[in-house]
């Protein structure tokens, strides 16, 4: 029996959750010990009630940095942004995940979507694995890869960008006394399996040259929905709150198409307006399951 940590430090919503999951049943159906560190602890709790799995909170930035880069135009950028533009919070959050790893004592550590977990892991010995859609691991590319491909910005400006953000990376690792990375892309490079949840026609990064992809697994969890009547295919809507929201929304309404709408978040006015106006519509607050006609997740 081995002990295993899975963590979660950035992103929203229900796709880290729901790709973990069948990692740590077959896990736990195997009899090793399952640790999820997660961002969302709430929901994870609720999501894994029925797996033997202990939730705990995971550390991680809230909001941006005053001073980011807006917009990201590249894979460092938005590690810049989200947890690694300020030194003095990322050691605290580092020093946070190396109390965790002391804790656990894991002889396997899953990263999904977890840049400081990997920052702080450097520092020891057990094995290592990134998991996610080809953007949560991007290839360790120097600099790392251009997300904004139509509006490129020069190699010496994203270099210069990138060495901003590995000072503060090498900062804390100094202070800990860790080895510094010398690029950012090490990162992602000192791992030992890189586990591609997508297909390579989907990955966020075509220069890829060596990636092993694992597909999209099936998820037997959830809720078995209940659908509205309407014409034509059935909708599901995973949508949080943004500015055009309610047209989206009310235009398979007004085609009376049936629809369901996961809908974490979205406003409780926009939600009773349009179940009181548009019958073939429902809103929905927990997962679903169910093949479907047509996906709407943008």
């Amino acid at each position: 029996m081995a002990n295993v940590l899975l963590t979660w430090e950035l992103g929203a919503g229900l796709g880290h959750l729901m790709r973990l999951k069948p990692i740590a049943e077959w896990l736990a159906g195997h009899s090793h010990s399952l640790t999820l560190a997660t961002r969302d602890l709430h929901r994870a709790e609720a999501i894994y009630a029925d797996t033997n799995c202990q939730a705990v909170q995971a550390p991680f930035k809230k909001g941006k940095y005053e001073g980011g880069f807006d917009p990201p135009s590249s894979f460092g950028h938005v590690l810049f942004n989200t947890c690694f533009g300020d030194t003095d919070e990322l050691g605290e959050r580092v020093r946070q995940w190396q109390e965790l790893y002391r804790e656990v004592n894991p002889s396997l550590v899953i990263f999904d979507h977890s840049p400081t977990a990997l920052l702080a892991a450097r520092s020891f010995d057990f094995q290592r694995a990134t998991i996610g859609t080809g953007f949560c691991c991007p290839p360790p590319t120097d600099p790392l890869p251009v997300l904004r491909t139509w509006r490129p910005l020069e190699d010496s400006q994203l270099r210069q960008d990138e060495a901003r953000t590995l000072h503060n990376v090498n900062t804390v690792s100094a202070a800990i006394r860790q080895r510094p990375l010398g690029t950012l892309g090490e990162l992602y490079a000192d791992v030992d399996e890189v586990l591609l949840a997508t297909f390579e026609e989907l990955d966020h990064f075509p220069q890829r040259a060596d990636g092993e992809y694992l597909g999209a697994w099936p998820q037997d969890s959830g809720k078995v929905p209940e659908w509205p009547n309407g014409y034509g295919p059935r909708i599901f809507a995973y949508l949080k709150r943004f500015q055009i929201l309610p047209k989206l929304i009310e235009h398979p309404a007004q085609l009376r198409m049936p629809t369901i709408v996961y809908s974490h978040g979205i406003d409780d006015y926009l939600s009773e307006y349009c179940t009181a106006n548009y019958p073939s519509i429902r809103f929905e607050s927990q997962p679903q399951r169910e093949r479907l006609g047509w996906v709407v997740n943008p």
